[in-house]
């Protein structure tokens, strides 16, 4: 992301007579909200920011960019490998109260989806990550995997920070850093 005020630049943008985009956030499950008919091809880029490792299932994370990335379109990804997924139940859950017009018909026969719920959960590594990508109809067109160091200096003697810090207070005594995997992917056409 560039740093700069966004709606600095959104100004100087509109009053130069260009373009806009636009960015959206929607909350609920990922892989429910944007693997639909309704999502195929919408957006021009999808950015994931400490995202990868939340999913039990990556081929699902990886299905669900695919599907609402227009051909062409660039997936951006920065973050650890930390696994780190909610360990959900997976029982199937309770009937619904007799007086509800379903009566009998559990919550799973009535959705299909599970989303990041499903069973099966695995952990890759980041050269796993990239492979299953690369045959997931995405070329990467850029990788590294960025060092855990500290603040570097830009070489014109502006402080920048370090990526690999997350929710960091400068204060504290604990600092933890991260080595992020750094993506850039072209859903291939």
């Amino acid at each position: 992301m560039p740093d700069v005020d966004p709606a600095t630049a959104t100004a100087e943008a509109r009053a130069r007579g260009d373009p806009i985009g636009q960015m959206g956030m929607a909350s609920g499950d990922f892989c429910i909200s944007f693997n639909d008919a309704e999502s195929a091809n919408t957006f021009t880029s999808v950015v994931t920011a400490y995202f990868i490792d939340t999913s039990p299932n990556l081929f699902r994370y990886i299905q669900t960019i695919h599907n609402c990335l227009q051909p062409g379109g660039l997936w951006i990804n920065i973050g650890p490998l930390l696994w780190h997924f909610d360990a959900r139940s997976q029982s199937p859950p309770p009937h619904e109260p007799s007086g509800n017009a379903n009566k009998g018909v559990r919550q799973e026969e009535k959705f299909q989806d599970t989303g990041i719920a499903e069973p099966g959960s695995f952990e890759m590594t980041y050269d796993e990550v990239l492979a299953l990508i690369g045959q997931s109809g995405f070329e990467i067109l850029h990788h590294e995997v960025l060092p855990a160091g500290s603040d570097t200096d830009d070489g014109e003697g502006k402080i920048m920070g370090d990526p690999g810090l997350y929710l960091q207070d400068a204060r504290s005594m604990v600092q933890m850093r991260y080595r992020c995997g750094h993506f850039v992917a072209r859903k291939v056409a």
